[in-house]
């Protein structure tokens, strides 16, 4: 038995599983930063855990529901950063700042870990299920980033209805998706990220 399992069964039992999902999500991810795609099996994952894959199996059915609970977590994770960033930002921000803070929270996901990031992607991208997870969580951005570029806006802001929010957010988040996919070396540049914000504002500020 190692004595990450030993360790693990010592904690109480919601606290525990948190802990073996968690194990279990890093194992995943340093197979996928090793760029070994032939790795990634339920039972390396639950080898290099140090977990029988019996234990795996107990939390996820397959590879692709554990792959799966590592987008959606991410997603909420990101969620999370960019609701808190725009909490803490002032009340003279302009609009412009505030997208740039939604941007540097939003595009940096599992926690700058590139090659993660770039094979999580290309494996869930295009699932529905994490499209759908995704995007409900940048709809709850959007509305609250609305919402503070409305507080102050001085009476600047355009009347933003459904349709115009949905272009909006198709957008911005396909402008993203694509970067992300296909121009990783621009996804983090200034250039990008001033597109960004210029396409934003132009939408929603009368000039």
């Amino acid at each position: 038995m190692s004595q990450r399992t030993e360790m693990a069964r010592r904690i109480p039992s919601q606290a525990r599983a948190t802990t073996t999902v968690d194990t279990l999500f890093e194992a995943t991810a340093r197979i996928l930063e090793s760029d070994n795609s032939a790795a990634l099996t339920t039972n390396h994952i639950a080898r290099l855990a140090g977990f029988s894959i019996g234990t795996l199996y107990g939390y996820f059915p397959n590879k692709h529901a554990l792959l799966l609970a590592m987008a959606r977590r991410e997603a909420q994770r990101q969620k999370a950063r960019v609701l808190h960033a725009l909490v803490e930002a002032g009340p003279d921000q302009s609009a412009a700042a505030l997208v740039r803070l939604v941007i540097r929270a939003a595009v940096r996901p599992f926690e700058q870990r590139d090659r993660l990031r770039m094979a999580m992607m290309k494996l869930m991208m295009n699932d529905r299920d994490v499209v759908a997870a995704a995007s409900a969580a940048h709809e709850e951005v959007m509305d609250a980033l609305l919402r503070e570029i409305a507080m102050r806006s001085n009476g600047t802001m355009r009347e933003i209805g459904a349709d115009t929010r949905f272009m909006l957010h198709a957008a911005i988040s396909g402008a993203i998706k694509t970067v992300a996919t296909e121009r990783m070396d621009i996804f983090e540049t200034q250039a990008f990220e001033d597109d960004i914000v210029r396409l934003m504002t132009a939408c929603t500020l009368r000039s």
